[in-house]
This record gives structure tokens, sequence and C-alpha cells, in this order.
């Protein structure tokens, strides 16, 4: 639900890791454990709001309320090979959260484990008969 991408993050001067950043305080990072912080404190905000809400609806929440425009209200721009381009639900995914909206996004939608497994089991059904 996170893929992080350029997450404007502390880092350690002293790391190992990329040697571009090698000795500084911040970097942007890129990857799930990079966004997974954001996101678990917008879940946190929005489970404190709605206690009766369950991860399938939390995660709606934040999903239908996400934005595909940046701040101006342009498209999100997705880096291409030579060019910068839309960003495609392959890019971005839902969008970039929206932690205010996300907090009453109007419309949830709640799948529970019984729900979840039925559209399973009815996927496989249907993939056995082709």
């Amino acid at each position: 639900m996170a893929p992080g991408s350029s997450i404007w993050a502390a880092w350690s001067p002293s790391s190992e890791g990329d040697p571009n950043i090698r000795g500084q305080n911040f970097a942007l990072v890129t990857g799930t454990s990079m966004a997974t912080p954001h996101i678990a404190g917008v879940a946190a905000l929005i489970k404190q709001r709605h206690p009766r809400w369950g991860p399938a609806a939390i995660t709606s929440a934040m999903m239908t309320s996400a934005d595909v425009f940046d701040h101006s209200g342009s498209p999100i721009l997705a880096q291409l090979t030579n060019r910068l381009a839309p960003a495609t639900p392959f890019d971005l995914g839902a969008g970039f959260i929206n932690s205010t909206r996300a907090i009453d996004p109007g419309l949830i939608f709640n799948a529970h484990l019984k729900t979840m497994f039925n559209f399973y089991v009815m996927f496989l059904v249907s993939m056995m008969s082709l």
C-alpha cells in the first residue's frame, strides 16, 4: 500500500548503505520501509477517530481519499526513461496520502475475512474452468 519514493528521512552519516549519501544526516530514500512510518501514523489517527474500524476500512479510507494531483493542481508526474509524464496507477497506486481527508473519507469499502475468503474461492473456481 505504501511504496515510498524519495522520502526525506534521517540518515546515519556512518552508514555503509548508499555511497552517494555517505556522511549525510538526511537523505531522500526510496522503499516501502521509508513510507511505513507515515502510513502507520495516519492509520493510528484514523483508528483514534473510528475505533471500530478494522484494517480493511482504514486501508480503504486512506486509498479512496488519496490525491492524484500535486499541491498546485497538476497531475502527479512519474519519471520515464528520459522525461516526466503524468503518473498512472502503476506509478503511484491510489495516489499521495491525504491524512485530512482520510480521517473522514465519506465512503469506505470494508471487507471482512469471510468476504475475502469467498472472493478467493470464486476466483480459483473461475480459473479452474478456463
